[in-house]
């Protein structure tokens, strides 16, 4: 199934406390947007303040072609038993609305659309993604994530957590075979949806088994679509986190998307994010720690987002730095502990790739500030 309608329909999904990268996200999809394509841009909400709703109709308002609507979807938690998931064990906690974009069918007004999770920076159009070819209920790019489990479950690493938490036996029952098919396993951050195709999906099913499922609405789809995935081209979902299993995957078949990038250069490879139609900062620290309004009284005494970013990989010692003599006690305090957590999260997991998350970080924050104007003068 291909698309010629000049409407392009977008679903994000949200609680409250997402609205700041739900924010951002909604901001870059209106700044590149460069066809003549009418974007509808519906939200699957949950406990949206008048706020919100003003902060996101605003930065919509002022864009040619685009439209947005809201649909608040906790009318179906209780219908379905949906609800937030929150596995101590592991340390993920997965909100409602990541469910939403499965409900999307009953109330988008179209035959397939594309749903963009909101830890998200959109580059381009979407026209191009709205009219690829889609015979299957979803399609995404192949994520590697899976074979990490699988690698850490043939090692015996994960015995603790076989006897603790349920989701890894029915993990087991689960797997196509003896594993997932890599081009078969897809990352949910940016999902082209067939409706009519989706709809045959039994909801009350999928959803009574996400409980047992460490990645939720991720596993859920690779659970119960397995058969009904097309892979699309990776630029159109840019992942983060795959560099997090560089070591592991490096030895493995290199013929599937994702594992081309990690014989890349760092030039070679910052020109393919340049280039992503779609950069999803899939890292478990998200860059709303390091962009918020508790870090604005630091963030404004350097002179760009980049050279805060600039500072953060920085490995001297934070007392060191230029500016820390101009900081409070409280920010000295908070600057030391950014860089704690820049160092462990991203710096030492990723030395290799300044390059690549410098970019996205300085993007990030760049939308941040327009976003905190836009705010100001609500």
């Amino acid at each position: 199934m291909t698309n010629n309608n000049k409407n392009i329909y977008i679903f994000y999904s949200s609680d409250q406390y997402g609205v700041g990268q739900l924010a951002i996200s909604v901001l870059s999809l209106v700044k590149s947007k460069k066809m003549e394509s009418i974007y509808r841009i519906y939200i699957g909400y949950k406990g949206f303040t008048e706020c919100d709703f003003e902060l996101l109709t605003e930065i919509v308002g002022g864009c040619e072609n685009c439209y947005i609507y809201f649909e608040n979807c906790e009318k179906y938690e209780k219908k379905y038993d949906i609800h937030n998931v929150d596995d101590h064990i592991t340390g993920n906690f997965w909100p409602a609305p990541v469910f939403y974009w499965l409900l999307a069918q009953f109330f988008i007004p179209a035959n397939r659309f594309i749903q963009i999770d909101i830890d998200t920076i959109v580059q381009d159009d979407l026209e191009e993604l709205n009219n690829l070819y889609c015979d299957t209920a979803v399609g995404g790019v192949p994520d590697t994530y899976h074979l990490w489990r699988i690698e850490n479950e043939n090692r015996g690493l994960n015995t603790k957590l076989r006897q603790i938490t349920p989701w890894l036996r029915y993990y087991k029952i689960f797997k196509n075979g003896k594993g997932y098919k890599f081009s078969k396993y897809i990352n949910t951050g940016v999902l082209l949806i067939n409706v009519p195709e989706l709809k045959k999906i039994l909801l009350d099913v999928v959803f009574h088994t996400a409980n047992y499922l460490q990645l939720n609405d991720q596993d859920v789809l690779n659970r119960f679509l397995t058969k009904d995935v097309s892979n699309i081209p990776l630029k159109f979902n840019f992942c983060l986190h795959m560099f997090h299993h560089y070591e592991l995957l490096a030895s493995k078949d290199t013929s599937f998307h994702p594992l081309k990038y990690f014989n890349m250069l760092e030039n070679q490879l910052i020109n393919e994010i340049k280039k992503a139609t779609v950069i999803h900062c899939s890292l478990k620290i998200k860059p709303t720690y390091f962009f918020n309004s508790k870090v604005m009284s630091i963030i404004t005494k350097f002179d760009s987002i980049a050279d805060y970013i600039h500072a953060l990989w920085d490995m001297n010692d934070v007392q060191r730095h230029p500016l820390y003599p101009t900081f409070s006690d409280a920010d000295r305090a908070l600057f030391t502990t950014l860089k704690k957590e820049w160092n462990e999260q991203i710096a030492l997991n990723f030395p290799a790739r300044e390059n690549i998350y410098s970019y996205t970080y300085i993007k990030w924050g760049e939308l941040w500030m327009e976003i905190e104007k836009i705010f100001q003068n609500l």
